[in-house]
């Protein structure tokens, strides 16, 4: 059976998808059911003998059990501490942030909490009024009132994917000084002073925070302004540290132990350990993580003189991140690997010969039916978390990668060389404020060029596209790719019309990630506890051509009503039905979404979590 790992890894990724989308209670039939067809297809003899149903039912049954592990031995053991405040003993494991509301953030580990029968040695993100004056790794004891992070995974906002459950709000606490540091400490403290050296080096601030995000994974200087034109602008995923990242500073590594050339082991062997040292020292962000463990393969099958088959690398790099069973919940872990789908895919099948030989309009036509295979690829993400389509977001992509690139091979040498060479500093100043003005420019004038899928029909008739390619690889011998895809396009199309005419009518309630409500019915919007520019911004994008626009400030509880359905809004929830949002408001909850309701008069509500970016 060719490409066994893609089978695996694939099929472990969908198994945890649908079981982390699921209610818990589910977990177990879902189960019964994989160890069913596993033990069908292996008594089958033709079946047994073609490997793949046997595959496929046996990296189901494997999701399955890491799933309902990890949920009984840690999430359900964790989650009976929602609402405790339980006297503890922890160390700080990650550098301090400041939340918009004047607290500080970080995460913490237990290494014993007084309470019988509670679940010891855990991850809890904590917040305080008071910045702690104990280092990191030092010991400290006190109350903590701990707090559910969500009901589900992908409520959490990838929390649950970095093995944290609960968040807590820490009391009065003791610190006590710990001599002997584990490697972390050290690491932290590396980054930390590479972030003073960059900003000597690199000229203005906002420059030398952007160098420090997209570098370093140290987003705490950059300033609102900054943060919100980017991820108005499409540009969010380029403050941090992703797969994109660490694919460029790889290859900028290769190329920059060019001597080694005759000693291949060598040089690949010494790029690999570089690139997994600056990974572990920026924190082993799950995205770095993925495209390190591409980089780890694509290594290993060079030091062996074969050729890595993309599918198989991809298959085992998802295997390798679902012993997490909460990584598959990420956005951006879903968007990479649907985007490497796509290229590998359906890429070739939508190539054609150039019409002309000048290297400029080849290079035209590639880039665009790479768009195109891409944003195929990965619309049911795009539908599931962020709920539309971006052009300003391809616009701005278009020229923001190559800026990237110069950015971050610049960077490092700069940081090296310092005012040796002075090119380097200005490289990267140039690079950074091209960004910082590209953020800009598409921020303020191209934002409202956008497609709305967010929209249950359009999700249908996604799916109905999906399956029908399926279908026609499975059941006619040789498919023409070309007539696939092409009606695959045209069925998304008219999905876009349907899903239009579906939403006329519909009331949008949009909890905001600073915690603002607002509510746009089609000919007014009313905008409750709206503070932050980003809140502006929407709140003018959507009464731009509306007749007024209603602000309101709320202290306490207050009920909204759409359609003869309740919003129950606190300063810390908005709750309708069985559904329990956080807000802001206080500075106690740190959310990177936004979530939209959409409410239609006699239909259920349509509550979707939507992504920044």
């Amino acid at each position: 059976m060719k490409r066994v790992f893609a089978f695996i890894g694939f099929t472990s990724a969908i198994t945890l998808f649908v079981l982390n989308f699921i209610d818990y209670s589910y977990s177990t039939l879902i189960l019964g059911v994989c160890i069913a067809g596993l033990v069908i297809s292996l008594l089958v003899k033709r079946l047994r003998q073609a490997k793949v149903l046997p595959t496929v039912f046996g990296s189901a049954v494997f999701a399955c059990l890491i799933f309902i592990t990890v949920m009984s031995a840690n999430v359900l053991p964790q989650k009976a501490l929602d609402g405790e405040t339980v006297y503890c003993e922890y160390q700080i494991v990650s550098p301090l942030e400041k939340t918009d509301g004047g607290m500080y953030g970080y995460t913490v580990k237990t290494s014993r909490i007084q309470q019988n029968m509670a679940p010891q040695n855990i991850r809890v993100k904590l917040y305080s009024r008071e910045e702690p004056e104990a280092d990191c790794y030092d010991y400290i004891t006190g109350n903590i009132t701990f707090y559910s992070v969500s009901d589900t995974s992908f409520n959490s906002h990838v929390s649950y994917g970095d093995g944290i459950y609960l968040r807590g709000y820490a009391g009065v606490q003791k610190y006590t000084e710990n001599a002997r540091k584990p490697i972390n400490y050290y690491l932290i403290r590396l980054r930390e002073s590479l972030v003073e050296k960059v900003g000597e080096s690199v000229r203005g601030d906002d420059e030398a925070a952007l160098a420090c995000s997209i570098f370093l994974a140290d987003r705490e200087f950059l300033s609102d302004e900054v943060t919100d034109s980017f991820r108005i602008s499409g540009m969010s995923h380029l403050l941090a540290v992703s797969g994109i990242h660490v694919a460029i500073i790889y290859f900028a590594v290769r190329a920059l132990l060019f001597p080694l050339n005759k000693k291949k082991y060598v040089k690949e062997i010494s790029a690999g350990v570089i690139v997994f040292g600056y990974i572990a020292m920026i924190g082993f962000p799950k995205s770095a993580v993925r495209a390190g463990i591409m980089i780890l393969i694509m290594l290993a099958a060079k030091i062996l003189n074969r050729r890595a088959d993309t599918l198989n690398s991809l298959g085992l790099a998802c295997f390798v991140l679902c012993l997490n069973p909460f990584a598959v919940t990420d956005p951006s872990a879903i968007m990479t690997v649907s985007a490497i789908l796509g290229l590998v895919c359906i890429y070739p099948n939508l190539t054609v010969k150039s019409l002309s030989e000048n290297a400029v309009t080849n290079y035209i036509q590639k880039t665009v039916f790479a768009f195109v295979s891409v944003v195929l690829a990965t619309l049911p993400a795009l539908w599931l978390f962020f709920g539309r389509v971006s052009l300003a977001g391809v616009l701005a992509n278009f020229i923001a990668i190559p800026l990237t690139q110069v950015a971050l091979i610049s960077i490092p040498l700069t940081l090296v060389f310092g005012g040796a060479y002075i090119p380097f500093g200005a490289i990267s100043a140039l690079s950074l404020k091209g960004l910082l003005r590209l953020a800009d420019f598409i921020a303020e004038n191209f934002s409202s060029l956008y497609f709305d899928i967010d929209d249950f029909y359009f999700g249908v008739m996604l799916a109905a596209a999906i399956a029908f390619a399926g279908i026609c690889i499975i059941v006619v011998k040789k498919p023409s790719p070309r007539l696939v895809t092409g009606i695959c396009i045209i069925i998304i199309i008219m999905s876009f019309a349907f899903s239009y005419a579906q939403n006329y009518g519909a009331v949008t309630v949009t909890l905001t990630q600073d915690g603002a409500v607002i509510v746009d019915d089609g000919t007014s919007v009313k905008a409750i506890d709206a503070s932050s520019r980003r809140d502006d911004y929407l709140i003018e994008k959507l009464g731009r051509e509306r007749a007024d626009c209603e602000e309101i400030s709320i202290d306490g509880n207050f009920n909204l009503t759409v359609y003869n359905y309740v919003f129950e809004i606190s300063d810390d929830y908005v709750t309708i039905g069985n559904t329990k949002v956080p807000r802001d408001i206080n500075g106690k909850f740190s959310q990177e979404c936004d979530y939209v309701f959409t409410v239609k008069e006699n239909r259920e509500i349509i509550a979707r979590r939507v992504e920044n970016g």
